[in-house]
């Protein structure tokens, strides 16, 4: 299953360009949270840990209608938590909740409280699972597979791996995003490879990898959402050759 935030990277991709950002953004409706009933707002919580910077990102979002349905945006008594600090609203396409903390790593498990129109708690959590490329490579060929050795625990079918590249090549000056394909071998082997080879230029390239967990809810079952853990490995500088 695809995280919200892979989901969102790429339909950024195509909005960057269409150039339909704000149209986009008109089209994403939004509700108050005292004007819906709890048990029809899904929620979506992801939480990820950037080793290249020591980051922890966590984001909370919740919509009518799945996913990509209407925001909800949330008013007094209701709020979100993670790990009792408040996230802050953010409004880019709807309504998001984010916080950035500066920290070593910890596997967690990290939780999420919402606090409803009612002042009920509801507690989501999951825990992130490391990962570490045990000889990272100097190179990746535009034609080929590249075959990489995760030390770490291993990887199962409850992972899900998300690979991409960014070149400075672009006339403007600005980075060129290429998603790759990422596929599990075994519990300790994944390979990777370019989805459309023509659309990477060959020579100097950051790779970035990222091992994510999902799960269905804690809460009530009449609540829907997902909860995603993910460690974004440290960036891998490398060459593509043809």
């Amino acid at each position: 299953m695809k995280s919200r935030d892979s989901l969102f990277m790429n339909l950024c991709q195509w909005v960057a360009v269409t150039a339909l950002i704000p149209s986009l953004s008109a089209c994403i409706e939004t509700i108050d949270s005292d004007q819906v009933a709890e048990t029809a707002i899904y929620q979506t919580y992801e939480v990820t840990y950037i080793e290249g910077t020591q980051q922890l990102k966590a984001s909370a979002s919740f919509n009518v209608g799945g996913v990509w349905g209407t925001s909800v945006r949330l008013r007094q008594p209701s709020q979100i938590l993670f790990n009792d600090s408040p996230l802050t609203e953010k409004t880019f396409i709807g309504t998001t909740y984010e916080g950035t903390w500066s920290t070593p790593y910890s596997s967690g498990p990290h939780r999420w409280t919402w606090i409803d129109r009612d002042g009920l708690s509801h507690l989501n959590q999951i825990s992130i699972t490391p990962a570490q490329i045990a000889n990272p490579p100097s190179s990746m060929s535009r034609t080929g597979s590249l075959t990489l050795t995760i030390s770490g625990p291993p990887l199962t079918q409850q992972d899900s791996l998300s690979a991409w590249t960014l070149q400075s090549k672009d006339s403007s000056g600005s980075a060129l995003y290429e998603t790759l394909r990422a596929e599990i071998i075994d519990g300790q082997r994944l390979r990777i490879s370019l989805r459309n080879p023509t659309e990477l230029s060959t020579g100097a390239a950051t790779l970035y990898l990222q091992r994510s967990r999902s799960a269905s809810l804690q809460t009530i079952p009449a609540q829907k959402g997902t909860v995603t853990g993910g460690y974004r490995l440290a960036p891998i500088q490398i060459e593509i050759t043809p």
